[in-house]
């Protein structure tokens, strides 16, 4: 079996600021005036904030935190509050793996994977919404294999899904 990573790009931002005050000559002046080295390049991960006589960049870097490595051929993802606690989670399918599986946010960091059905010949096409208007995140899921489709209903804490 080949196992594939799960990733997800969580934005953690790792900043480095450089601020230009010293306009030498007010308003209007050629500039830029001071030293920005080689950290100021046309680049899409640098944003800038502006006030009344000063300019500031800001170099941003996404960092990508690995949820898992241990669910083989992870084919379909969603993401939504599972267990109520404020944060999000993540709901995956594991086309191999035959499972449905959701991993758990702990604040501030780290994941715990649970499962919600573990027999889903080839598990594939997830969607996570409230289906009965209880405010409960459920999952809807696909079998590639059997063709059923599947509704997960959700009882507030992701520890016990009614199948459908």
């Amino acid at each position: 079996m080949i196992a594939t990573s799960l990733t997800v790009v969580l934005l953690s931002l790792f900043s480095t600021v450089f601020t230009q005050t010293d306009w030498l000559g007010g308003s209007g002046s050629v500039g830029p005036v001071g030293n920005w080295e080689d950290s100021f390049e046309c680049s899409t991960g640098i944003d800038w904030a502006a006030e009344q006589g000063k300019i500031s960049l800001v170099q941003n870097t996404s960092v990508p935190e690995v949820i898992t490595s241990d669910l083989d051929s992870p084919a379909c993802m969603g993401a939504a509050d599972i267990d109520g606690d404020g944060d999000t989670d993540v709901v995956c399918a594991g086309f191999l793996a035959n499972k449905l599986v959701w991993f758990e946010h702990n604040e501030p960091s780290g994941w715990t994977m649970h499962d919600v059905d573990v027999n889903v010949p080839s598990c594939c096409a997830t969607c996570v919404l409230d289906m009965n208007g209880d405010d409960f995140p459920d999952i809807i899921n696909a079998s590639e294999v059997t063709g059923v489709i599947s509704w997960y209903e959700n009882n507030g804490t992701g520890t016990h899904w009614n199948r459908s």
